[in-house]
């Protein structure tokens, strides 16, 4: 990781992903009302899903079937650290005094950095950073490494850090797999107010990790997301009007509707809309997901 601190040395007051932050508003329901946030994403295409007529298919949605809530919940909004004109990023980065007036009405959208062996790029539109080692073939296995699980884990938290990037808006290290005895692949959740937070298409958001296992160096990072947030509180809808929604939408694979036990009560998360993050109950019925928006729709 030597290669790439000198890359990102000239980030020196931590004004692109250091640290990005919550930003509590000042007052309830600053972000007007939401539209269409509640949705059902097929994981799998050959699943048959009964539509919205089926009454007789949710009659034994109840009370019952829903998690523990409060009477309001955070929602957010992505704030964004500086405008992305060209002239203005180029100002912050403090390269050559070019005539940047040329460029004045462009969007710099990604910043590439890079050497023979490494690269980092920053993708200004959707506020991540990613970096990979190109060449991680010719780094030097080491005469003793370590396989502990625990062990990894501590040691890619510790790479991560010394980076300079903040995993306070993270979960916990995941080992997913190994590949040829020789690459860890590892996954961090991202956070928002303590739940996970899954995006348009249903995919859980956070950092991917590739770890060489022998030279116990992290060889690439993809999708640190560095925006901050803004939050405001919004009411919960009741449980009635959750029900009455949940019959408006695609719900249960067939044969899933009179099996309760398989239905749950659901988990309350975040789904990434734009630039916001609604508060969602998430159910994942074999192979469906399913986001009933905790908050109020027009």
């Amino acid at each position: 990781c030597l290669l790439l601190n000198s890359l990102l040395e000239y980030n020196e007051t931590s004004r692109f992903f250091s640290n990005p932050k919550v930003l509590t508003m000042t007052w309830n329901q600053a972000f007007g009302v939401f539209s269409g946030v509640s949705s059902i994403v097929r994981l799998d295409e050959k699943q048959n899903l009964l539509t919205p007529n089926h009454t007789e298919s949710y009659v034994q949605l109840a009370k019952e079937n829903f998690p523990t809530l409060s009477k309001d919940i955070p929602v957010a909004r992505m704030k964004k650290s500086f405008d992305t004109d060209l002239k203005g990023v180029m100002k912050i980065l403090n390269l050559p005094d070019l005539k940047w007036d040329k460029f004045a009405d462009k969007e710099l959208k990604t910043i590439t950095l890079g050497s023979w062996a490494m690269h980092l790029t920053l993708n200004l539109e959707k506020w991540k950073l990613a970096m990979n080692y190109q060449v991680w073939t010719r780094l030097h296995a080491k005469e003793s490494f370590s396989t502990s699980e625990s062990i990894i884990k501590k040691k890619i938290r510790n790479q991560i850090l010394d980076l300079g990037l903040s995993l306070e808006q993270y979960g916990q290290i995941k080992i997913e797999k190994q590949i040829n005895n020789e690459l860890i692949v590892a996954f961090i959740p991202r956070l928002f107010n303590g739940k996970l937070i899954y995006d348009e298409k249903g995919q859980m958001e956070g950092l991917d990790i590739r770890y060489h296992l022998n030279s116990e160096q992290i060889i690439s990072l993809d999708n640190y997301g560095f925006s901050s947030w803004e939050v405001s509180k919004y009411l919960v809808l009741n449980q009635d009007n959750l029900i009455k929604k949940s019959i408006k939408i695609w719900l249960y694979p067939q044969g899933m509707a009179l099996n309760m036990k398989k239905l749950g009560k659901g988990e309350i998360v975040y789904q990434h809309k734009g630039d916001f993050l609604i508060p969602m109950i998430r159910r994942n019925l074999e192979g469906n997901q399913f986001f009933l928006s905790l908050v109020e729709e027009k």
